[in-house]
Parts: C-alpha cells; sequence; structure tokens
C-alpha cells in the first residue's frame, strides 16, 4: 500500500476511535493491547461506570512488565 493511502487510512482509524463512547473505547484498548502483545491485560484508573477517569485509560499486563496509559483526544493514540 502506497504510504500516503496508509496514513490516509490509520488517520481515519484515529479519528473514529475518538467518537467512541467512553465505555466502548477502554474494552477496544484491552482488544488491541491484547491482540498486538500477546498477553492478558487488566484495566485501571476506570470510575464504577467502567468509563476512564480523565478521559484516559491505563492499563497493565499480569506482572506489569508492560504499562500503557492510552487516551481519546487527537493525537494521544500516536
Amino acid at each position: 500500500m502506497a504510504a500516503n493511502l496508509n496514513a490516509y487510512f490509520k488517520e481515519r482509524v484515529i479519528e473514529s476511535i475518538s467518537t467512541l463512547s467512553s465505555q466502548v473505547f477502554p474494552q477496544l484498548v484491552k482488544i488491541i493491547l491484547e491482540h498486538e502483545n500477546g498477553e492478558t491485560f487488566e484495566l485501571r484508573g476506570q470510575t464504577v461506570t467502567g468509563e476512564p477517569v480523565g478521559y484516559t485509560v491505563d492499563a497493565n499486563s499480569k506482572h506489569f512488565e508492560k504499562v500503557f496509559e492510552v487516551g481519546k483526544e487527537a493525537g494521544y493514540l500516536r
């Protein structure tokens, strides 16, 4: 795929992610992290309703070898 077409599709995905609800976004993050890393991740920093605190999601692998923080804000996923 041409580099500019690849960049276009990445930008579209990032824009689409920013429209997800606060309850769907953390679950999508968990699925992506587990798929890309081959490990189980636990989500942290959520309210009792499952929404991320401060619009960011903290995730860690079982023994904290890998820790991620992601948010829906434009540019944060880059």
